[in-house]
């Protein structure tokens, strides 16, 4: 159960950070600080990267 939970956890994880980026490109023009929207971006994909263990 607890690995599925995770795995679920990782996804959505991944996901969050995938949209972030894309906001963050989409809205460069709009927004001052969109960079920091990137930057989040790229460590939730990160740490999915390092504490992914399958």
């Amino acid at each position: 159960m607890s690995s599925k939970l995770s795995f679920v956890f990782s996804i959505s994880f991944l996901f969050s950070g995938v949209m972030e980026i894309i906001f963050a490109f989409n809205n460069k023009n709009e927004i001052d600080g969109w960079g920091w929207y990137l930057a989040g971006g790229i460590l939730n994909t990160i740490a999915i990267r390092k504490g992914c263990r399958y």
